[in-house]
């Protein structure tokens, strides 16, 4: 599919007053003449700021240009649909917005609006390398912009001001390879392969942290190399036996101690008392429970009740208000606000209805309403009054249980107490030994435990880190394929034969106009390189230097309307008084300007804007004349241009105001 291209069809700016500066413009080749001051820049920053300039309009227009006009338009032919684009700075709340066909819009909005209309797809690139860490910011309709408008000030590089990362992004975007080389899926697949990276250090830090953690809180020979989960499970079921032998030896001294005591002491254990004092124990706490139970449903009841009764409360009141309010009479008439004087009979004296009998009417039927609900409300207190006294009396009882209970307990604790002492003095050192030895093995038990839910969080790790890394696999599997067939080689001899075919062009009138070799444009997946002959393309002089530039615009509208590029088919120059090297350009303007008319006949699909001194007996050209020259003390009105003529330079005249200072 063929990409949209971009007309500027007319310009213009209109003061407070209403008075109209404007410009007409024509397919092809367009040149605006004029001596110094005459406004040729200006117009082609107006060009530029209403097409989404982020600047302020002072410093987008220029503060003369911004002071004197309030408005200005740009007509539009996109793929042949019309659009009014209008910038009005001076109007409140309007000054930061571009109006398309009469909807404002930021100017990032309008960067989108405009690619849409394009056909241009919007693409994320990555700013720095694509494995870094940067966010991977939309390359903008005005980084592209700044491809199509080469200002009087920037003739040292592809674009003004634009990193060669953004320049490179912009190429992609021309020849229609950015959608394919930064497609959603690679962004994805980087943010990917950065957690993925975060994820295998975090892993890496999680085991030297656990290694190290493991030797100084666990010295456990089970996990003396590395705390694997064989290891820590072979070391649990060990401390376990061990845990066990310990608590067999304790038993077979404390047996020991009961079979040597003396025959005629007393029996160490009361088995029966204990029995007693362990049931006493569970009863006491399962009434308890019981107590808290109860406690909690009276406490539910209680506030409920609260409700009920209160709202009991208010429909009493509703209905003694009611019968109050009933016998309310109207004394004075609502219209004339003058006495009534009641009338007997069976009809109302004010609305002349038939008047309602006892126990009839509206009045009635909202009384046994009433009636019925407050019936219900007392039915429904008695029957809580009733659940909470039961509840009451059963928390009282379970309470007087309770108090049995720890007297009881009391007591058997009090007979237990001489049983425990005999039986402390005759145990052995070895016994309390023994019950240190298996509190510190069951803790070993417990830390190796632990630590065997931390090993199962790095496996966690592990599976996490095999997943992301199977993702991010497969994500760049399928963009490298995709990245695959761009034909780079092919792109790269587009642009490349462009630029030549535009030399080749200048060098027909005159081979001493270019005599650097051809130049070679080589686009790549991640960068480009432009050389001159066997040289970088820097190593040239600055006239030739800029006149690549204008080979490299060439180019670029060359691919105007092509099937597969992303070019809008609209270029704007703006010529300086003299390049840098200081040799003046006026007696260059029309040769470095005609092979776009000789391109122009062959492909009228793109739109050239230029400014200069003269372009004299330029063919094939609609020329703009500028002669009116903007002084400091002039004062604002009208001015008679030389004229706005033909593709001969011939045509009439189009009264302008003067214009501000531009060049």
């Amino acid at each position: 599919m063929s990409t949209k291209t971009l007309l500027v069809k007319s310009v213009c700016r209109v003061t407070a007053s209403g008075a109209t500066d404007a410009l007409d413009l024509e397919p092809g080749v367009n040149v605006i003449v004029g001596e110094k001051d005459t406004g040729k820049s200006r117009w082609l920053d107006t060009i530029s700021f209403l097409l989404g300039d982020t600047d302020p309009p002072e410093k987008g227009l220029g503060p003369e240009v911004a002071a004197k006009y309030d408005t200005a338009t740009l007509q539009l032919s996109v793929g042949g649909e019309e659009i009014a684009v209008q910038r009005r700075w001076k109007e409140q709340g309007a000054k930061g917005k571009v109006f398309a066909n009469g909807e404002g819009m930021s100017s990032a909005d309008f960067g989108e609006y405009v690619q849409r209309k394009l056909d241009i797809p919007t693409v994320r690139y990555p700013k720095g390398s694509p494995v870094s860490g940067f966010t991977w910011p939309l390359l903008s309709w005005r980084e592209l912009f700044r491809h199509v408008y080469r200002e009087e000030r920037f003739w040292g590089d592809l674009a003004d001001k634009q990193l060669p990362k953004v320049q490179h992004a912009c190429l992609l975007q021309f020849v229609g390879a950015a959608d394919k080389m930064y497609p959603k899926e690679r962004q994805e697949a980087v943010n990917e392969r950065q957690n993925l990276t975060v994820l295998q250090a975090r892993k890496e830090q999680f085991d030297g942290v656990l290694q190290q953690a493991a030797k100084d809180l666990i010295p456990d020979p089970a996990i003396n190399t590395a705390p694997t989960l064989d290891a820590i499970d072979m070391g649990v079921q060990r401390l376990r036996a061990e845990v066990e032998q310990l608590r067999q030896r304790r038993q077979a001294v404390l047996a020991q101690v009961i079979a040597g005591r003396p025959a005629d002491q007393p029996q160490l254990v009361d088995t029966a008392l204990a029995d007693r004092r362990v049931d006493l124990s569970v009863r006491r706490e399962r009434d308890r429970a019981e107590f808290e139970k109860v406690g909690g449903r009276l406490q539910e009841l209680r506030s409920y009740h609260e409700a009920v009764k209160a709202e009991l409360g208010r429909l009493k009141r509703a209905d003694t208000a009611g019968d109050l309010l009933a016998a309310l009479k109207v004394t004075q008439c609502p219209v004339c606000d003058r006495k009534v004087t009641p009338a007997r009979g069976p009809d109302c004296y004010l609305c002349r209805h038939p008047v309602a009998g006892p126990g009839e009417g509206e009045h009635a039927g909202a009384k046994r309403r009433i009636a019925f609900e407050v019936e219900q409300l007392e039915g429904e207190e008695a029957e809580l009054n009733e659940l909470v006294g039961r509840l009451e009396r059963e928390q009282a009882a379970i309470t007087g249980r309770v108090r049995e209970l720890d007297a009881e307990l009391a007591e058997v604790e009090t007979r237990l107490r001489p049983v425990r002492t005999a039986f402390v003095a005759l145990i052995p050192p070895e016994v309390a030994a023994t019950d240190t030895q298996i509190g510190q093995t069951e803790e070993k038990v417990a830390q190796l435990l632990r630590l065997r839910q931390v090993v199962l969080q790095r496996d966690e790790l592990s599976a996490d880190i095999d997943r992301l890394r199977a993702k991010v696999e497969s994500l760049k599997g399928d963009v490298d394929a995709e990245a695959a067939k761009v034909p780079f080689e092919q792109l790269s001899d587009a642009l490349s034969d462009g630029i030549n075919e535009y030399l080749n062009l200048l060098n027909q009138g005159d081979k001493a106009r270019w005599t650097h070799g051809n130049v070679r444009l080589d686009l790549s997946e991640t960068s480009f390189k432009i050389r001159v002959g066997e040289k970088w393309w820097t190593s040239v002089g600055n006239t030739s230097f800029s006149i690549m530039l204008l080979g490299y615009h060439y180019a670029l509208l060359k691919l105007s309307g092509r099937d597969g590029y992303n070019y809008p088919g609209l270029a704007l120059i703006d010529f300086p008084v003299t390049f840098a090297d200081g040799m003046t350009i006026a007696d260059k303007e029309n040769y470095l300007i005609e092979p776009f008319v000789t391109l122009f006949r062959s492909r009228p699909t793109f739109q050239l804007v230029v400014c200069g001194r003269s372009f004299e007996n330029l063919q094939g050209v609609h020329r703009i004349a500028l002669s009116t020259v903007w002084q400091q003390n002039q004062a604002d009105g009208s001015a008679q241009p030389e004229g706005i003529g033909s593709e001969d330079g011939e045509g009439g005249a189009d009264e302008l105001p003067p214009p501000p200072p531009g060049d």
